[in-house]
């Protein structure tokens, strides 16, 4: 049974965590009172109205008086978030609300953090995107897969790299890789920035789609910065740019 001390702490007051030097285990307290016994093997501040806890290579979250909310019974827990927490077990994981409800069936080889609505995840080495029903809105396809930013995220199949939209609509390939990431900036003409490997002296096979227009190297305007090898892309209605890129 986890113990906790008569004293009433106000609705909104939690006591913290605290290593006991002396025997290695955590408890907590509040105003040099001992709120919680010392007894665990690790444990975290509060965060939305619980404490991830660890004893014997288990976790689980207890509430501020030290009841156990949710059972140590997971390999690994993340703090919770959003009213949810991220969770493993035996190589699994997925997601558990308040209340200990597997939100997301921990089934996955790997998940992660929610970015713009949206989590990666991974089974047989194939990734995809789930919402937080845990529906999958983009397939388990992909070879390898990024986090989403201003709508879009990076994305491998068949040894192809491309950027992909929400719906999983793709709006950019190429045949080659770069180091860093395509910015998809919200502006008024869609400025679109990335960065090229130092040795890489060309871009062929370049496409963009943005709506109905088709973006090729043909009308992209170069304008690479000797420091950062940044290049500007800019697109607008009439796409009158001259391209530096050759095949």
């Amino acid at each position: 049974m986890f113990f906790s001390c008569n004293q009433s702490l106000p609705e909104d007051v939690f006591p913290s965590p605290k290593k006991n030097e002396k025997t290695g285990k955590w408890g907590f307290v509040y105003e040099g009172k001992t709120i919680i016994k010392y007894k665990f093997d690790d444990a975290d501040e509060f965060s939305s109205g619980f404490a991830r806890v660890g004893l014997d290579g288990k976790w689980g979250f207890i509430d501020k008086k030290g009841k156990k909310i949710i059972p140590l019974k997971y390999d690994f827990a993340s703090i919770f978030s959003d009213d949810v927490a991220k969770v493993g077990l035996d190589g699994k994981y997925g997601f558990i609300d308040k209340t200990g409800n597997e939100v997301i069936p921990v089934k996955y080889e790997l998940i992660g953090e929610f970015t713009e609505g949206l989590a990666k995840v991974g089974l047989n080495e194939k990734y995809g995107f789930i919402d937080k029903t845990g529906k999958e809105i983009i397939p388990l396809k992909y070879e390898e897969v990024g986090d989403f930013k201003n709508g879009f995220v990076k994305v491998m199949n068949k040894g192809k790299y491309s950027y992909i939209d929400k719906t999983g609509k793709m709006v950019f390939q190429s045949k080659q890789e770069y180091s860093g990431e395509i910015r998809f900036e919200k502006s008024k003409n869609a400025v679109l920035n990335f960065t090229l490997s130092a040795d890489l002296q060309k871009v062929t096979n370049l496409k963009l789609k943005v709506g109905e227009m088709i973006l090729t190297p043909e009308n992209f305007d170069n304008q690479r910065m000797k420091s950062d090898k940044k290049i500007i892309l800019k697109i607008s209605g009439k796409l009158k740019f001259k391209s530096k890129f050759r095949d």
